[in-house]
């Protein structure tokens, strides 16, 4: 029985130590403060996939936020010469 007390006590205090001796977590890689799980990020991946396959007016808006007008005169006028070429 002194034996199993023994062992007993000594594994909690074990356990103690490494829990106060376990490193506090950084934000420094986290942007938005969440904590989100690997599992719920590949959940939320897989959604914004499935989004943007059977959403028309989600894909149109996402693409707009993300990729927003074009400006470039360089692409605008390489563009209307491709079609002006295609069009001969």
């Amino acid at each position: 029985m002194r034996v199993i007390v023994a062992t007993i006590v000594g594994l909690t205090a074990l356990a103690v130590t490494a829990i106060r001796a376990a490193p506090v977590p950084s934000n420094a890689h986290s942007s938005s403060g969440s904590h989100e799980t690997p599992a719920a990020n590949v959940r939320k991946s897989q959604w914004y996939d499935h989004l943007l396959r059977t959403n028309g007016s989600f894909l149109r808006y996402r693409s707009h936020k993300e990729c927003g007008p074009i400006v470039s005169d360089r692409y605008l006028y390489g563009t209307v010469n491709l079609a002006a070429r295609r069009l001969r």
